[in-house]
């Protein structure tokens, strides 16, 4: 168990929901069409889920009622094509899916997504004929901001007014963008455009994939399956051997969101885009149309945006309920800017302090790690700060090689599959790099391996742990299963939990000094995605603790950040940043009145600059001052 697990847990936080629309279906060979009952991948699908998965559920009829939901919310995530009478007409399948699964029958599934191609294309129809006529931008007139929990359209004229509304909303995103109302009219256009492309393109392995991953999502928001086309891009992913703008997308609501970016990629080095972006356009070059992403599968998403090196990709971004633009050059990922770094700080005392930013937990990383705090040490660093702020996740070996630099010897992780046994990982080499001072940097993107790592560290009472209110909260393991006939199954099979007993899951690594972020308050963590595995506890492991950081300790630290933060202007511009996104949180529509639209599109600073200033330095060089003043 224990070399399965350290060989294959790769810790990724890909979330593949893909979404599309179909009148007509084709096979992907271009051969005849699979009989739906005689599909044998679905029902290795099934019984890879039955066995392997984590909450080793069996499919029922409540089970059944939950895929028929999560089908159709991926189908038509905003409830902008089907009718409701569409959706009534299909619920005789929410006690039926867990016997038609059974015997590979997913004839269901191709005849809704059928239908709600015919829908779509009767949109696409209205939409154009909107265009072609005058838009009235005086009118006083709200949209949803999300209508994943709204009611379905009733009719075709709910459907044509709410198209209406969408599209004077692309016109105002366009216009605020700096485009003309011309030029906004054919970039709108060509997004409908490319829409009736492919809804008439799909293949039925497609519709396959977008079945089979909702059925995967009812079990929990990280298994899925990926067809053969898919894995083939995850697998891609996975070397890091991509030529494009180095960002790691997920879907949700219809909506594509940036869920990490690449160290050394193309994204992370301008310095704009942020994690909890949403995506809603891509245009190509400097001047092409840009194109609407918005429910928009991922997979094709990932394909309009990468691209060969040099080439420029124009993004629309909306974050916090306002849009803008702006231009990559792709470039391909440089391995070395994915290393480990290392910098020296200054204390307001004087003291040196040694800073090493790991983004990834990549094969070697524990090498390079230890290279560093010895250069650091031989310049005079009186600390090591370990920043994880970046830090998505990697291997688990690395991880638990890394926490011991840091430990004599002893546990690190414990692991639970599905079949409940429990496996302890233990660092067993005999002493350590670094005995000193020690900080580690975490943030809402700290997920998985960092987790493991940061949550160690606070348990053995080894170092100080500072950061957002928790961690990313991504405490399971992935497994990819290759389904004979086709594709794989990512699904999870495994849970970590702390030497202290608690899950990684949910509710993450919760720091000993918490200082103010925007993290804390955007949809980003585990915690938001529907269906997550709960936080839960098992037996802690007997440990040697340290005794470098003590309650009293942290104690004092925290009231001496807390009394300098009262006054530092740096921190009450992040209070007020947090203030307007939770204001603007409230809002449940946008006005599509030309004027009150643009009177609310402000506050969004979409300065690569800005975006890359580590505001948050000063008061981390002060605590870590102070943490080894007090030690």
């Amino acid at each position: 168990m224990t070399t399965v697990l350290r060989s294959q847990m790769w810790i990724t936080l890909v979330l593949l929901a893909v979404t599309s629309v179909t009148p007509t279906l084709t096979a992907a060979d271009g051969g005849a069409r699979v009989a739906p009952s005689e599909d044998p991948v679905v029902r290795r699908v099934v019984e890879a889920l039955e066995g392997r998965h984590l909450r080793r559920w069996q499919l029922d009829d409540q089970l059944s009622e939950q895929i028929l939901e999560q089908y159709v919310s991926d189908l038509d995530p905003q409830r902008s094509y089907l009718f409701a009478s569409d959706v009534a007409e299909f619920a005789w399948a929410a006690t039926e899916l867990d016997d038609l699964l059974a015997s590979g029958d997913i004839s269901v599934a191709y005849d809704l997504y059928e239908r709600l191609g015919k829908r779509v294309l009767e949109a696409i129809d209205h939409a154009e004929s909107i265009l072609d006529g005058d838009i009235d931008f005086e009118r006083d007139e709200r949209i949803a901001v999300n209508r994943s929990k709204s009611e379905f359209v009733a009719d075709a004229a709910a459907r044509n007014d709410l198209t209406r509304r969408r599209i004077k909303l692309q016109l105002l995103e366009a216009m605020a963008a700096g485009e003309t109302l011309a030029e906004a009219k054919v970039s709108v256009a060509a997004t409908w455009s490319e829409l009736r492309r492919r809804t008439t393109q799909v293949k039925q392995a497609e519709v396959r994939e977008i079945f089979l991953t909702a059925l995967g999502h009812v079990y929990d928001p990280h298994t899925s399956y990926l067809s053969a086309a898919t894995l083939e891009e995850f697998q891609i992913a996975m070397r890091l051997e991509l030529e494009g703008i180095g960002a790691q997308l997920k879907s949700g609501n219809g909506l594509t969101f940036v869920d990490g970016l690449i160290a050394g990629g193309a994204a992370s080095n301008d310095g704009t885009l942020q994690i909890g972006d949403a995506i809603v356009a891509v245009g190509q070059g400097h001047d092409g149309a840009l194109v609407s992403i918005v429910n928009m599968r991922l997979l094709d998403v990932v394909g309009l945006i990468r691209g060969p090196k040099g080439s420029t990709v124009r993004l629309r971004v909306r974050r916090d309920d306002n849009s803008f633009e702006f231009s990559l050059t792709r470039a391909k990922v440089e391995l070395a800017e994915s290393a480990a770094k290392s910098r020296l700080e200054a204390g307001t005392s004087g003291r040196k302090f040694g800073f090493i930013e790991l983004p990834s937990f990549y094969r070697g990383a524990t090498a390079d790690v230890a290279r560093l705090i010895g250069e650091l040490e031989t310049q005079g660093a009186g600390a090591i700060v370990l920043d994880l702020r970046r830090n998505g996740g990697g291997a688990l070996d690395e991880a638990i090689e890394l926490t011991g630099l840091f430990i004599d010897r002893g546990a690190v992780v414990q692991v639970k599959s599905a079949d409940g046994t429990r496996t302890q990982h233990d660092d067993l080499d005999s002493g350590s790099r670094w005995d000193g001072p020690l900080v580690v940097l975490t943030s809402r993107r700290s997920a998985s391996a960092s987790e493991i790592v940061a949550g160690a560290i606070r348990d053995y009472r080894r170092g100080l742990v500072i950061g957002a209110g928790s961690t990313y909260g991504k405490g399971t393991v992935q497994q990819l299963v290759r389904i004979e006939g086709g594709g794989a199954l990512k699904v999870t099979s495994a849970q970590f939990y702390r030497v202290n007993g608690d899950s990684t899951q949910n509710l993450g690594v919760v720091p000993h000094i918490q200082l103010p972020s925007m993290e804390d308050h955007r949809v980003l963590g585990e915690a938001y995605m529907k269906r997550a595995l709960s936080f839960d506890r098992i037996d802690p492991v007997e440990i040697d603790a340290y005794r470098q950081v003590s309650p009293v300790l942290v104690e004092t630290l925290v009231v001496r950040s807390d009394k300098r933060r009262a006054s530092n202007p740096v921190f009450d511009k992040i209070r007020q940043e947090i203030t307007r996104h939770l204001e603007k949180k409230e809002r449940v529509s946008v006005p599509l009145q030309q004027g009150q639209y643009t009177a609310e599109q402000k506050g969004v600073e979409p300065s690569g600059h800005e975006a890359t200033v580590d505001r948050y330095l000063e008061e981390i060089l002060s605590i870590v001052d102070d943490y080894v003043t007090l030690q």
